[in-house]
């Protein structure tokens, strides 16, 4: 089963602003909501993780898009990573998440 998050990160952060100029460190940061794997070597197969980073609008906000094998915990990003505005395609009052 593969499954598809939206997330909205705010651009004004300095940690989000170091992930997005080194595609290694955001890779990196998503890896975190994946569970543990038995062998770092094993991970790219076990989660097959792909990912997109798009402009959001005028806001000071991208929207990445993540698609994996297995369910990743966005609680893992640090407070204040994703922005404050829901996605657009979401239903009123859901956060991007």
């Amino acid at each position: 089963m593969h499954y598809l998050s939206r997330l909205l990160i705010d651009l004004r952060r300095h940690d989000v602003q170091a992930d997005i100029a080194d595609c290694h460190w955001l890779h990196t940061r998503l890896m975190a909501a994946l569970p543990a794997v038995s062998s770092p070597s094993n991970a790219r197969e076990e989660f097959g993780m792909l990912f997109r980073v798009e402009p959001f609008g005028d806001a000071p906000l991208a929207r990445v898009l993540v698609q994996s094998n297995r369910p990743p915990d966005w609680t893992t990003l640090p407070a204040g990573y994703l922005g404050p505005v829901p996605d657009a395609r979401q239903p009123r009052g859901a956060h991007a998440r």
